[in-house]
Order: C-alpha cells, then sequence, then structure tokens
C-alpha cells in the first residue's frame, strides 16, 4: 500500500517538472529590430503581433523608440503566423515654421505634413480630398521556432 502512494506521488512529481505542453507547444521568442516609414526610423509608436488562428498564444505588445523595438522571452510572440500591426505617434513639434505658401507642421514620427488650408475645412464642390498622413499598417509575418530574431520592418506610405 505505501509503495503504490509513493509511485503515485513520483508520477504526479515527475508530470509538474514535465509541465503539459510538453516539447511540442513553441515558446516565446526573443525578437527586435527597426520600423521606418518611406526610409525614416519611427521616432514613436508600438508594434504588436497577433497570432493567427491556431497559433499558440496571446496577442503581444511592445513600444517603437527611435526607430528600435525589443521583445523578451518573457513577453515576446510564440512562433508562427502572425498579423503585426505597426502604429506611430504623431505629436505636432512646439516650433511651427511659417513658409511663403503656407505652414507646414514638423511631426515627431519624422514625416512632414502640411495642414489643409483654411477654406478647404468647408470643402467646395470639385475640390479635392484632403487625405491625413498614415499612421497604421498591418502587415503578415512568420515567427521560426528556430528562426533568427531580428525582424525589421520597412514600410511606405
Amino acid at each position: 500500500m505505501h509503495s503504490s502512494r509513493l509511485f503515485v506521488l513520483i508520477s504526479l512529481c515527475g508530470l509538474f517538472l514535465l509541465g503539459c505542453g510538453g516539447p511540442s507547444e513553441p515558446g516565446r521568442h526573443a525578437i527586435q529590430g527597426v520600423a521606418s516609414v518611406n526610409g525614416t526610423n519611427i521616432a514613436k509608436g508600438s508594434i504588436s503581433f497577433f497570432p493567427a488562428q491556431g497559433v499558440s498564444g496571446r496577442p503581444v505588445t511592445t513600444v517603437i523608440e527611435a526607430g528600435e523595438y525589443h521583445f523578451t522571452r518573457e513577453n515576446g510572440p510564440f512562433a508562427g503566423e502572425h498579423r503585426v500591426v505597426i502604429g506611430i505617434e504623431i505629436e505636432p513639434i512646439s516650433t511651427v515654421e511659417t513658409a511663403s505658401a503656407g505652414v507646414s507642421t514638423g511631426l515627431s514620427s519624422g514625416i512632414k505634413v502640411a495642414p489643409p488650408p483654411e477654406d478647404a475645412r468647408r470643402r467646395r464642390p470639385g475640390t479635392p480630398k484632403i487625405t491625413p498622413p498614415k499612421t497604421q499598417w498591418e502587415i503578415q509575418c512568420t515567427i521560426e521556432e528556430n528562426g533568427d530574431d531580428q525582424k525589421d520592418f520597412v514600410l511606405s506610405g
């Protein structure tokens, strides 16, 4: 009787040490990289990895600063297909340049955009629509089980 209890106890300890997932469950990956738009590093933003259907793990997000982002093995994405969402923060710079043709506003992302003229806010029929700058991109990305830990994203728009 005593030996059967000992056997059960040792078996339970062995299962605890092995874990539930076993070797087939992919682990988190420490990845890093650079994110840029039109050749300019993103000054401030975020990057999120959303696992595709059937991929282990929850979505993960970290900040982009001076174009660089970093995930550790504790907070990184799992191996597999992901939808990556990259967003940039646009904050007007406190100084405004006045040009002869109008006013241009600098953005913290390093991208310069001219604000719409006063009369464009009350758009007349036949006038072109002014499109705000793009601030978010979605890309498909695969994190390989034994792959490279460097993932750079070169965006346009």
